[in-house]
């Protein structure tokens, strides 16, 4: 029995060694459990970081795009704005070049007509056999350009002059 309560108490030793060596490799496994805590606690504070980030970033982005879609809208409206005062240009100018046009006409007519009729200093002026809706203002210039109008130019002072003279002689 000896022999055998030795080899119980040698097998006791040896499972208090192994036990021991497990205790401390267990110990071990506890602090790196610790730290993979740790640093897994690190990465879910990083990972809820950047998914603040990307909800903010998401929101941002709709933001732009909502901004995007009524730029789009004020750009188109401008847009067509733009044609159409760009047309609504073009139509005066054309009628501002046919008044020009009828107004170069007018005036040469009467020019023809004095040069034709010859007149003299005791004849009547051509513009004082014009009915009252034709009379031209005195305050019409004319140019190469178109008419104008101003009020007190010498060249409407001289008509005025010429026609007061020519219509009292």
């Amino acid at each position: 029995m000896e022999t055998n309560e030795r080899g119980m108490f040698a097998e006791l030793e040896a499972y208090r060694i192994k036990c021991q060596g497990l205790s401390a490799e267990l110990e071990r496994k506890g602090l790196e459990l610790e730290n993979l805590r740790a640093v897994n606690g690190g990465f879910d504070q990083e990972r809820d970081s950047y998914r603040a980030k990307c909800s903010g970033m998401e929101e941002q982005i709709k933001g732009l795009t909502e901004e995007g879609i009524v730029m789009s809208q004020k750009e188109k409206s401008a847009g067509e704005r733009i044609c159409h005062l760009e047309t609504l240009l073009l139509k005066m100018q054309e009628e501002k070049d046919v008044s020009c046009e009828r107004t170069r006409g007018n005036m040469d007519a009467r020019v023809f007509a004095a040069d034709d009729a010859h007149l003299t200093r005791t004849e009547k002026s051509p513009i004082s056999t014009l009915t009252p809706s034709c009379k031209p203002s005195s305050s019409l210039q004319v140019n190469s350009d178109c008419v104008h109008f101003s009020g007190d130019s010498p060249h409407a002072n001289n008509l005025r002059m010429a026609e007061n003279a020519l219509g009292h002689q």
